[in-house]
């Protein structure tokens, strides 16, 4: 298995992606219901998965379609990983830039993070704790803070990070296998160009 990045320079991802992709949520849950009462219980079970629907331009010159026809082929279907920032979301709404590292520990289960540095996070703002497939962990920044801070986040912290890891504000990333299968590049009429297509994401920890 090989790890395909949005991040790497040798895809040229200066690569836009078109009107409408991003990043949602996939929560996993028990639903029962009572046949007395008509009252309904919910239970979370396993972790939340993050979704990225990713919307190719809808025309793309051939050298253009070409660059994203090979990062797709490259994933060989769910085979290989995606290393992904959201693209309607690569940097804060707040100030803060760069990378920043865990000020203390962050215990498994845990609401909020310690970060070190300066800047501003706010709310929607997205954070990577940890950088490696496995290892690694994207949360949504849920209350404003002024680093260094205690920032409040969800989901809550899947695995234990020390102190010292590594926390990225510029276009943080999860890692993704293609749920579906490759798209197909249309041709349009009378142009050499090429109609986008539309790709499902799922994420992956492993």
């Amino acid at each position: 298995m090989a790890v395909i990045s949005f991040r790497d320079a040798t895809y040229n991802l200066g690569l836009l992606a078109g009107d409408g992709s991003g990043f949602g949520l996939r929560n996993h849950e028990i639903v029962s219901t009572s046949t007395v009462a008509g009252t309904a219980q919910v239970r979370a079970v396993g972790l939340p998965l993050y979704t990225f629907k990713l919307d190719l331009p809808r025309q793309m010159d051939q050298f253009r379609a070409g660059q994203w026809r090979g990062i797709l082929m490259s994933l060989r279907g769910g085979v290989n990983r995606l290393e992904a920032y959201d693209p309607a979301h690569q940097f804060p709404a707040g100030t803060a830039r760069g990378d920043r590292t865990l000020g203390a520990s962050a215990a498994k289960g845990a609401p909020s993070v310690s970060v070190t540095g300066s800047g501003t996070v706010l709310p929607g703002d997205w954070l990577q704790i940890g950088t490696t497939l496995g290892a690694s962990q994207l949360v949504m920044v849920t209350a404003a803070a002024t680093l260094p801070a205690t920032v409040q986040i969800t989901p809550p912290v899947f695995f234990a990070f020390g102190a010292g890891a590594r926390v990225r504000v510029d276009r943080p990333c999860t890692f993704f296998r293609m749920a579906g299968k490759m798209p197909e590049f249309g041709g349009v009429g009378g142009t050499t160009n090429l109609y986008g297509a539309s790709v499902e994401f799922v994420e992956s920890f492993t």
